[in-house]
């Protein structure tokens, strides 16, 4: 999960919205779509929503390489 990590030696284990956002450089609305179609993994903290950073890699991992069938 390097690629995902915060801090030297701190793995994440959630991720913000707004920051999956950049990470995935995407729209809000995509990735409430993603969530809503099961792609993306959210969870709640109070008022906050929170991508898991393994849903992050699992859906990274997901997408064809350019050149590859789909």
């Amino acid at each position: 999960m390097t690629a995902l990590s915060g801090a030297p030696g701190i793995a994440r284990a959630l991720y913000p919205i707004k920051e999956a956002e950049v990470i995935l450089s995407t729209s809000h609305a995509q990735i409430y779509r993603l969530i809503n179609s099961g792609r993306l993994d959210a969870r709640k903290i109070g008022a906050r929503s929170f991508i898991t950073a393994a849903s992050l890699e699992a859906f990274l991992t997901s997408l064809p390489k350019i050149g590859e069938a789909a």
